[in-house]
């Protein structure tokens, strides 16, 4: 079975006599049973027919694994976002679950080829599984121990899931290109269904969401575009991926998310203040995004649409009690919460004891209400220690890579400031592992010049005489 990076340069024996043919031959038979699996599930949604269906997402499922699994943890990512969609909501069984058991396989499959080194024993991996330990003890002593054990099962699979995949699965630059462009599709895909309501409240949301995870998500594929812009060279490819980074950063305006907003300029600030200082070329190109970036900034409001009012009411605006609005509450009540229990009320308690309030729409407020100061500790560590590790690239700090993970934690771990519980940031999970696996890779991978060059070294001086 021929699975990830070496996919393309590899030759698999025929089966007779021990003679190889191209692996080109493979990957066409993949492609062909990917477009058979999904006209299968087509054709069985459209009959009714559901075990023509599951015979569909099982011949789809199998060529995505084969083709690139990095695509697979791309769809994890956004089986959230993505699976209320016609297009997805057509599959027979749960998006979510059938993505994160094919992250799964995958992680199986590429262990088997190349290992697991010492991807079990990376501190941020450690970290993660003490949290997630934690968290999932702390239903012992929680106000609703059901509640409490669901959440905490939730968290303890689907969010360590996504620390650890990318670990696993993420071992060059070829194979995260693969991710990033996986993960831009689907940011596409995204924008491009987004429906719009009416309502100024959520000017546009996803098909069975709301605007925050439609910000959110355009978000993430603004990062990727911008990223391979400032450093493809190939001017058709610099031109898609401009359009590509106009029509997912027009959504992220329209959604009307003020957090997916604010934390999109943050994130290209912080790229664009570090990327600049590479090379003469991407410095003029650095400046260039710059003052765009700056521009939309100030004309966000008459650039957004029906959005327009929720912004200059509850964001560009000197009244501190519009712009965080009715969460005031929910921040107080997990201040005095965290305050009175440092120790934590046991997983899902916020909701408990609030009432049905669900949870603070703060990251850390909800660790430090449920989990106690430890959890807040272990998330800051893992925090750190993510944010070191993609400092310890080849390329270094400044490297696409680096700043690529770097970007997607700005973005997402300031988002979480302001939206979603443990679940719904699992985006802050991934970026944490993915900057993890970045500062694993090997400087003399086979692979890892294909998509991200990195400058050439100067040339040896001549000997003397």
């Amino acid at each position: 079975m021929i699975v990830g990076d070496s996919y393309p340069a590899m030759l698999r024996r025929d089966g007779r006599g021990g003679h190889q043919v191209p692996a080109v031959s493979g990957r066409l038979s993949a492609w062909l049973g990917f477009a058979a699996g999904v006209a299968l599930l087509i054709a069985g949604h459209a009959e009714a027919f559901r075990p023509m269906e599951l015979v569909g997402v099982a011949c789809a499922s199998v060529a995505l694994l084969l083709l690139a699994p990095e695509s697979v943890l791309a769809l994890f990512l956004f089986a959230g976002a993505v699976k209320g969609a016609p297009a997805f909501s057509a599959a027979p069984v749960d998006l979510t679950l059938l993505s994160a058991f094919l992250v799964v396989v995958a992680m199986f499959l590429t262990s088997r080829r190349i290992g697991l080194g010492d991807a079990p024993l990376v501190p941020g991996v450690v970290i993660g599984a003490a949290l997630a330990s934690l968290v999932t003890l702390s239903a012992l002593w929680a106000p609703d121990p059901a509640e409490g054990m669901h959440k905490a099962l939730r968290f303890a699979t689907l969010n360590l899931l996504a620390l650890v995949a990318p670990i696993v699965l993420i071992r060059s630059r070829a194979s995260l290109t693969r991710l990033a462009l996986s993960m831009l599709a689907l940011s596409l895909f995204v924008a491009l269904t987004a429906v719009a309501t009416g309502d100024p409240t959520q000017p546009m949301i996803i098909p069975g969401g709301d605007e925050i995870e439609l910000g959110t998500f355009s978000a993430i594929g603004l990062i990727v575009a911008v990223t391979y812009f400032m450093k493809l060279s190939r001017p058709v490819l610099k031109l898609v991926l401009l359009g590509a980074a106009l029509v997912v950063a027009r959504t992220v305006i329209l959604s009307g998310s003020r957090g997916a907003l604010v934390s999109s300029v943050l994130a290209l600030v912080y790229f664009l203040f570090n990327g600049v200082q590479m090379s003469r070329r991407v410095r003029r190109i650095g400046l260039i995004v710059t003052v765009v970036v700056a521009i939309v900034l100030v004309q966000a409001p008459h650039l957004a649409g029906s959005a327009a009012w929720k912004y200059k009411d509850q964001l560009f605006t000197t009244d501190t009690s519009s712009v965080v609005g009715s969460r005031t509450y929910l921040l107080e009540r997990g201040w005095e919460i965290a305050v009175a229990h440092p120790l934590g009320i046991g997983a899902a308690g916020f909701d408990t004891v609030t009432n049905g309030l669900q949870y603070p729409h703060n990251i850390m407020l909800e660790l430090a209400d449920e989990s106690g100061l430890l959890g807040v500790g272990l998330f800051c560590a893992l925090a750190v220690a993510a944010w070191f590790a993609r400092r310890r690239t080849p390329g270094g700090p400044r490297s696409a890579e680096a700043l690529f993970a770097g970007s997607l934690i700005v973005l997402l771990l300031g988002e979480a400031q302001f939206s979603n519980n443990l679940d719904g940031n699992r985006p802050v999970w991934f970026a944490f592992g993915l900057a993890l696996a970045i500062g694993r890779f090997h400087a003399a991978s086979p692979d890892s010049r294909r998509a991200l060059p990195q400058p050439s070294p100067a040339p040896a001086p001549s000997p003397a005489g």
